[in-house]
């Protein structure tokens, strides 16, 4: 074999190769342009994913100075369901968009925050790394509605029974797996939680 047939074959390798990482970081984001990372209001838009077993989940969850009997009763209920949860304490919206950035740089499936500060421009930066690096962030009970609705997956509204709610009411499994998978869901999912 020539040289410059090893180089070519080298060349058209390589160029397969960069085209095959290209390919992959196009699909590495599960939202379609126009759509929060985990949000699918519109039931037009497919989008092609493959569904993550719940071993593989991990809930980044941030500490709340204002309701963190809440926050730690939805810890509960998600390590009751077999996943692993990551716990970052917090005393106030600075420390939340703190630690909502710093989970951004670890492999986690989710972010849940119950926002203490409600001020919409203050969250703004730190909502947009997470959606810059793919990872959905559900407000838990949140208390602001940021202008870009593109910031965030889902705002899980707590209740005690299955019933109580007209609407559809999910278990804590149920609604992470409609947010990574990419299922059909409404931005408001009422979200059933033992022990409140």
């Amino acid at each position: 074999m020539s040289r410059s047939c090893g180089v070519r074959r080298r060349s058209t390798l390589l160029a397969a190769v960069a085209a095959l990482v290209m390919m992959t970081m196009c699909l590495a984001s599960c939202a379609p342009i126009g759509h929060a990372v985990g949000d699918t209001q519109d039931t037009q838009i497919e989008v092609a994913h493959d569904y993550i077993d719940r071993s593989d989940y991990s809930v980044a969850l941030v500490g709340s100075h204002d309701d963190d009997d809440l926050v730690q009763t939805f810890r509960t209920n998600v390590e009751n369901n077999g996943v692993s949860v990551y716990y970052a304490e917090a005393d106030n919206g600075d420390q939340q968009r703190k630690a909502v950035e710093d989970f951004c740089k670890r492999k986690i499936t989710f972010i849940v925050v119950h926002p203490d500060d409600p001020e919409n421009s203050a969250w703004k930066d730190s909502l947009g790394v997470a959606r810059q690096v793919g990872t959905p962030v559900i407000f838990l009970d949140g208390s602001i509605d940021p202008d870009d609705q593109l910031l965030y997956a889902a705002n899980f509204i707590p209740t005690r029974d299955m019933e109580d709610i007209p609407n559809n009411v999910y278990s804590v499994y149920h609604a992470l797996a409609a947010v990574i998978n990419a299922d059909s869901h409404e931005k408001e999912m009422y979200v059933h939680l033992s022990g409140l």
